[in-house]
């Protein structure tokens, strides 16, 4: 398994150049001029980050076609948090915790869609299991726009008993359901 992935798309390359530029290795930028792609150039500079300028079709293969915007970033790829982390996290809020826990969840594109908008909620972090769910990889961090850097995810070996810990630190939990005859 590779320790690298690309991060694709504008506000996905800027969340992490702000958030936690230390792992980016390289940024790929598209020829055509664009004042986001200058800014994005500018900030490489300013950070120390290897730029490389390439054509647009060279940046369509290293995405394998995705809407990469004109920029990709080459970054060490970010490992997952784990049940001990998520104890110590918990124990280092200084609120009651907020967390969505995710079961199932395959689609890289649904994860990134819940990470968005998990971030705009206010949710302190997000719990999936390490089976059968998708993990942060590089679609997950375009779609989501920047909250993959913002919004911890915890993997977790049994979902179960995670739900059991989190009752047993006093944290209530209430669970949604698309065939839910009543709503939030």
């Amino acid at each position: 398994m590779s320790n690298e992935e690309y991060v694709i798309g504008i506000h996905a390359v800027r969340s992490l150049m702000k958030r936690d530029s230390s792992r980016i290795k390289r940024v790929f930028l598209g020829k055509q001029e664009s004042g986001k792609l200058r800014d994005i150039a500018s900030s490489c500079q300013k950070l120390g980050i290897n730029i490389q300028t390439c054509a647009n079709k060279e940046l369509d293969q290293l995405t394998k076609m995705q809407n990469h915007q004109g920029v990709v970033a080459l970054v060490a790829l970010k490992k997952a948090k784990n049940e001990n982390q998520l104890k110590e996290f918990l124990a280092n809020l200084k609120q009651s915790a907020f967390l969505l826990i995710l079961d199932g969840v395959t689609d890289p594109h649904n994860l990134g869609a819940c990470l968005r908008t998990a971030d705009a909620a206010g949710v302190d972090g997000i719990i999936v299991p390490k089976d059968n769910s998708v993990g942060i990889n590089s679609t997950v961090s375009k779609v989501a726009c920047g909250a993959a850097d913002t919004v911890p995810v915890f993997q977790v070996t049994n979902l179960a008993r995670c739900m059991r810990m989190l009752k047993d630190e006093g944290i209530w939990l209430y669970g949604t359901c698309g065939d839910a005859e009543q709503t939030l």
